[in-house]
């Protein structure tokens, strides 16, 4: 953790986590009515503008191959199988579960 960049209530309410989250100000019009609003904001915003506000920032790193081109038919096969076996033995009475 560490202190917020941010202490401007208008730039917080104008910040986004990431490109594709809304920002607080588009949240807060939304999805808040008037009495939310009305107790929701003066908290915050004293936490804000106080300059106390910690920040926390998670970082992920992923990595990935590609699946030779022969595994998804044996899976395909295998799952398409079992689903037939599945079916035969609820139609025979053997209905056994999942």
């Amino acid at each position: 953790m560490f202190p917020s960049r941010v202490s401007s209530w208008q730039t917080f309410l104008d910040t986004s986590p990431h490109p594709l989250a809304p920002t607080l100000r588009h949240i807060i019009d939304t999805q808040f009515n008037e009495e939310e609003r009305r107790m929701f904001e003066p908290g915050l915003r004293a936490h804000v503008e106080s300059g106390q506000a910690q920040c926390l920032e998670r970082t992920a790193y992923f990595t990935a191959r590609k699946v030779d081109s022969w595994r998804p038919s044996i899976i395909s096969s295998w799952h398409a199988s079992s689903s037939m076996q599945r079916r035969v033995e609820r139609l025979e009475g053997g209905h056994r579960p999942l």
